[in-house]
């Protein structure tokens, strides 16, 4: 443990969770970034409680963690939001000791570099972004005003658009989402009713609601990551603001429980992204 959070680095095949043992690990944090760059897993920030928030960068390969030592890097931050755009990952967002942030950041596996889109999205903490083909969409969040958003936007590398489309997810933060074939899944998250558990899919153009017979319980902040064409979802904070333990995979029409033997102890805003 470090500043009350777990260091362990988990795997996870599609059936199965292995704990590994790297001699070298980021510090336990919540709220840290996370996206797929090429083999590794890219790791930003997040922080602990009663500390500031951290503004360091590592990838993982699968076996060993490295920090990546730079002359530039984005202001220590927590609940930003990352995903892979080509040969790069995008960060966007987040929140600090000063409040919601709206800054757009690129990593190229060695190095951060800021963007100056000319119409960002508002500054925003805890929203939910995936890869979609040749952009990022971003969704929801919560603002320095501590209000619920449920906008939708693409980022293609030089400029944000929004997305205006009916229906679509209600406002939200905490949402988890990740990349499906040639859409995003978005499930769950929480607004001033609670925690929420909707599934939706959204195409670049327009969203769906997907209703399924089965449906982890409802939650926010948890993980998401995209295994074999399969969606997996882990943990986060249930309706009660428990932690949550458990494992799900969507395949685009249904959710199913996985039943491992090992798994992860409970976790909220957690981290998880695809290693090949």
């Amino acid at each position: 443990m470090n500043g009350g959070y777990p260091t362990d680095t988990w795997t996870f095949n599609g059936s199965t969770w292995t704990q590994l043992t790297p001699s070298t690990a980021p510090s336990g944090r919540q709220g840290s970034a996370v996206a797929t760059l090429g083999k590794n897993l890219v790791l930003f920030g997040g922080g602990q409680v009663g500390s500031s928030p951290l503004s360091d960068t590592w990838t993982f390969d699968g076996t060993s963690w490295t920090q990546v030592m730079g002359a530039t890097a984005p202001p220590a931050r927590t609940y930003a939001t990352m995903a892979v755009l080509g040969s790069q990952v995008v960060l966007f967002g987040g929140t600090s000791g000063n409040g919601a942030m709206n800054d757009t950041w690129t990593f190229d596996g060695m190095y951060w570099l800021t963007e100056l889109p000319g119409t960002p999205p508002t500054a925003r903490q805890s929203a939910a972004m995936a890869s979609l083909g040749n952009t990022v969409v971003l969704f929801g969040g919560l603002n320095k005003y501590s209000a619920f958003l449920g906008d939708t936007w693409t980022f293609d590398g030089t400029t944000w658009n929004e997305v205006t489309t009916t229906p679509a997810p209600s406002a939200r933060t905490g949402a988890t989402m990740g990349t499906l074939g040639n859409k995003v899944v978005l499930f769950g998250g929480s607004n001033v009713n609670g925690a929420l558990y909707d599934t939706w899919t959204f195409d670049g153009a327009s969203w769906t609601q997907v209703m399924t017979s089965t449906t982890p319980a409802a939650r926010s902040a948890a993980s998401m990551a995209t295994i074999a064409g399969t969606i997996v979802l882990f943990a986060g904070l249930d309706n009660s603001e428990s932690e949550l333990d458990d494992t799900w995979a969507f395949d685009g029409t249904n959710w199913g429980a996985i039943t491992t033997a090992n798994a992860p102890p409970p976790v909220v805003a957690g981290s998880m992204a695809f290693v090949p």
